[in-house]
């Protein structure tokens, strides 16, 4: 340290030489030459100590602040960063030589800056301090990052404003835990308000301590006249009375027993209450218990619902429920119902007298054990695909009586469909028509000898016209030929013998077809197949019309009743078709499938109406159905005015032509030979 004399022109150096015992040495310097001119020694002791605990305390502060999450940070009287802790980098990802020279505002989006500064203007003009700043800035990726600022001012000895001091502390994950809490109690809150519920809390003793603004239209009171009040103040005396025993025994020992739903169990009440007009309504209460962090029971929270209409309609839905169950067990069926799980939830005393068993063994699937063996699969099948479509069913099966025999019932089930139009199960019933069955069987027998009888004869007038009347025209025709050689020369004579001979050809040709019509030797000897393809042609030839026939995976064999069956129904429909449809193109199709045969007829003609398809006054369509129900086979029709007509005959082939044509098939799945199909008629 220089020290200089302005009046003798001398420069003093005072120097320390030393630095210890607490001991200094003072020279001084006169033109270049040292010379001592003191010593001074003084106790620093103290100071040094002092000193010692400033490092202390500053190297601690260094430590807490570069391990702390929180950014520590400085700015100028300008806000402009004059020192930026090392968090900033996790934080906003920054380095802190970014941040020196920029401003707060800076790392802002635009609005959120103006808004912030138009908070921090006043507060820094007033050089005070702030806490819980909350600020939203731009991370370097693009991010939102959500702080909160802490700042004191810095002031000199002097008092003079240099800037700000402050920590900022990432709140994003908090803001937003903050922001889904104030959302949720938002919607609580708003639904509290529009609910038509009244929300309602009850202290240790069951009276009211709050009450929500429903209890107006409620009850006609305003909250402020029911807090104090308990529930039993509300309600007739004898309600009261039924009421108070349950109150005791809840406020007693606080359990919410009732009803459990999920892991909240939830107290359910149904009570009458009087409004404040006199009326009585009927209230349905939802209630959990309040406990203090220390477990103590402090009331109960809940809800109140004004359910006195829906308690009317259930009064008029169990009376409905009794008149009905009054009826179904007084009528002369077996009623049933199911619900939405398919399980059996009611039979009438008809089905539980019929069997013999009580209603516990016949609920769910009880009931099945009674179907007969041979009906079971089918039955329960059946009812589980009509179950699962929604759809209507019709179904025969054999159940066993209480004396053990087995009945046969007509069972038919319909979807019960609730007000709102959900789904709600099935509802059925069932008839005994095992004397039906039985009278159906006989019918059948005397139809079928009825049409053995029919074809016995068709065979034997076909054969008839075949073998005798076919013969002995054409024997006439010889004759006619002989006596046309015999006759003089007359051409007149000759002419009248010559259409004499071609009238006997037409008549014999005739003959032959009618023979084959009602009798085909090709379906004795060649198989369906031949004879459906003879048939159509021979149909197309007389009535100048165009028959399209197909046929694939046809066995080689087939009964000779289901052979017979179907070419009755193929002679019916093209006959109807070619008579009817007013179109000359037509098509038929055989078809082997795995089980059974097919035959579909088909024409684009004028149609007619389905449901008129069996009351007509032809027997054609009725002849087809009784012919095959004689073969367990079904007919079904499509058919529109305007838009054709579909006749499908489906016949089920007994197991041994069921095996025959599976071993048929290739192993390759394809059919034995290929698929047929021929154009026969009239060629345009």
């Amino acid at each position: 340290m220089l020290i200089a004399s302005k009046a003798k022109k001398q420069q003093y150096v005072i120097a320390v030489t030393a630095r210890c015992c607490k001991k200094w040495r003072l020279f001084a310097e006169i033109d270049g030459c040292p010379l001592p001119v003191f010593d001074m020694e003084w106790d620093v002791t103290e100071p040094e100590r002092t000193g010692q605990a400033l490092r202390d305390s500053e190297e601690r502060l260094r430590q807490l602040v570069s391990t702390s999450n929180d950014w520590v940070w400085e700015v100028d009287a300008n806000a402009v960063y004059t020192h930026a802790g090392p968090q900033c980098l996790r934080i906003l990802g920054y380095e802190p030589s970014e941040i020196i020279g920029r401003t707060p505002f800076d790392l802002m989006p635009p609005e959120e800056a103006l808004r912030v500064a138009s908070i921090f203007k006043p507060i820094a003009a007033e050089r005070k301090a702030f806490w819980g700043l909350r600020n939203i800035n731009l991370h370097r990726d693009g991010r939102l990052i959500v702080l909160e600022t802490n700042g004191v001012p810095i002031l000199d000895a002097d008092g003079r404003f240099h800037g700000y001091r402050g920590i900022d502390r990432d709140v994003t994950e908090r803001e937003r835990v903050e922001q889904a809490i104030f959302d949720s109690s938002q919607r609580l809150r708003h639904l509290i308000e529009s609910s038509n519920d009244w929300v309602f809390e009850t202290n240790q003793s069951g009276a009211y301590t709050y009450a929500g603004p429903q209890c107006r239209e409620l009850l006609g009171y305003e909250p402020e006249e029911l807090i104090g009040k308990t529930a039993l103040d509300l309600m007739p005396g004898d309600e009261a009375d039924r009421v108070r025993e349950e109150f005791k025994s809840f406020y007693a020992e606080p359990r919410p027993v009732p009803r459990q739903e999920g892991h909240r169990r939830v107290i359910v009440w149904q009570t009458k209450r009087i409004r404040k007009d006199g009326r009585e309504v009927v209230w349905e209460t939802n209630g959990v218990p309040i406990f203090d962090e220390n477990g103590a029971f402090r009331g109960y929270r809940g809800m109140i619902r004004d359910i006195t209409d829906r308690y009317r309609a259930e009064q008029v839905l169990r009376e409905s429920e009794e008149r009905f169950r009054l009826v179904a067990d007084t009528a002369p069926v077996m009623i049933w119902s199911s619900g939405t799980d398919k399980r059996c939830d009611y039979f009438n005393r008809p089905w539980l007298e019929f069997t013999g068993r009580p209603l516990a063994a016949e609920l769910g699937n009880g009931w099945a054990d009674g179907i007969h063996p041979e009906d079971a699969a089918t039955c329960l099948q059946n009812y589980r695909d009509a179950f699962d479509q929604r759809r209507s069913f019709e179904m025969h099966y054999r159940l066993r009586r209480h004396d053990g025999e087995y009945r046969w019932l007509l069972d038919i089930g319909v979807p019960r469909i609730d007000a709102d139009g959900s789904f709600a199960g099935y509802i059925g019933s069932c008839i005994d028509i095992t004397e039906r069955k039985r009278a159906e069987e006989a019918m059948a027998s005397i139809g079928r000898r009825l049409i053995e009888a029919h074809e016995e004869e068709r065979t034997r007038i076909g054969r008839e016209l075949h073998d005798d009347i076919g013969q002995r025209l054409a024997l006439l025709a010889v004759e006619l030929d002989r006596w046309n050689q015999m006759v003089p020369s007359s051409p007149e004579l000759r002419k009248l013998i010559v259409d004499a001979q071609q009238r006997i050809h037409e008549i014999a040709k005739d003959a032959q077809s009618l023979s084959h019509r009602l009798h085909s030797s090709k379906l004795d000897y060649l198989g369906l197949a031949a004879a459906a393809n003879s048939f159509c042609r021979e149909l197309a030839e007389k009535t100048a019309v165009n028959i399209k026939f197909e046929r694939a995976g046809m066995p080689q064999t087939l009964p000779k009743e289901v052979s017979l069956a179907l070419f009755r129904v193929l002679q019916e429909a093209l006959q109807n078709a070619v008579k009817h449809s007013g179109v000359k193109d037509f098509t038929a199709v055989l078809r082997g499938t795995s089980g059974a045969i097919e035959l579909t007829v088909t024409d684009s003609g004028r149609g007619f109406e389905e449901e008129e398809a069996f009351s007509r006054q032809g027997i054609g369509l009725i002849s087809m159905r009784e012919r095959l129900q004689l073969v367990n086979g079904e007919l079904s029709i499509q058919t529109k005015p305007g838009s054709g007509t579909t006749i499908r005959a489906r016949v089920p082939l007994p197991k041994s032509a069921s095996q025959a044509l599976a071993e048929e098939r290739r192993p390759d799945g394809g059919q034995v030979g290929p698929i047929s199909q021929e154009s026969i008629g009239l060629i345009s």
